[in-house]
């Protein structure tokens, strides 16, 4: 059930009233700031949230949230009970009842801190960028558009259950791994990329690892700087997350 989702969920999960006061967090949420349960129950997200974040979120709440039940996906920061603060993105959406009246609201965070280091570090230096990928939990890669992979992390091929040695091979096809019926969406954004156009940096889509077992992942890709035809991308498994989302909406019925 949706309960043991919850509670096992590697993201944190926050369930609170209208007004932001939290009224339930699972281990991993409460694991991001140090406290009890019985401690965050005191606060409301906007307390836990530094003042420079406060007019942004306000805004999404008022003209994404409570307009149409559930915002994008956006970024800002936390503070954890020792004081430090923290990057996270977060999802939220609008919990009613079956007469669609709004009751509270999930939320669904995580910690980016690893992403913002890796972009950091991605910047000043390829080497330290290596030694960080290489022992993070997301999935880290670089992949030349017309090439195929150029880089995977040891947490990558965890992912998609193929060896670096498969990946980097020329002859290794890059749409193996992704679902059928994403391949047309990211060789749209793939086009995009080519042509120099935008692309949304955060996307998720399907993919079928080497057992064949179908995972859904988050994708955030930005190119690197003199390597235009190049991408690094940081991929993370949110299966869970879906399976938690699904839960939560059959939940409401």
């Amino acid at each position: 059930n949706y309960h043991t989702l919850f509670d096992s969920n590697k993201d944190g999960v926050i369930y609170t009233d209208l007004n932001g006061k939290i009224l339930d967090a699972n281990k991993a949420y409460l694991d991001l700031f140090g406290y009890t349960l019985e401690e965050i129950k005191e606060f409301t997200y906007q307390q836990l949230t530094p003042k420079k974040w406060h007019k942004l979120e306000e805004d999404i709440v008022k003209n994404q949230i409570k307009a149409r039940g559930y915002p994008d996906e956006y970024e800002k920061e936390y503070i954890k009970k020792d004081g430090t603060i923290f990057p996270i993105s977060i999802r939220v959406w609008l919990n009613k009842d079956k007469q669609d009246k709004p009751l509270g609201m999930w939320g669904i965070a995580r910690d980016i801190s690893v992403r913002k280091q890796m972009e950091n570090a991605l910047r000043q230096s390829e080497q330290k960028y290596r030694t960080l990928a290489d022992n993070v939990n997301d999935g880290i890669y670089i992949i030349s558009i017309r090439s195929g992979f150029v880089y995977v992390n040891p947490t990558f091929e965890q992912i998609t259950g193929y060896k670096s040695e498969e990946l980097l091979r020329e002859s290794f096809y890059f749409y193996t791994i992704i679902h059928p019926d994403d391949v047309e969406s990211i060789k749209k954004r793939r086009d995009a990329r080519i042509k120099g156009n935008k692309a949304p940096s955060v996307y998720e889509f399907r993919i079928v690892n080497k057992k064949g077992e179908i995972r859904f992942v988050e994708v955030n890709s930005v190119g690197i700087p003199d390597s235009p035809d190049k991408i690094l991308g940081i991929l993370r498994d949110i299966t869970e997350r879906k399976q938690m989302e699904e839960k939560l909406r059959e939940n409401q019925k």
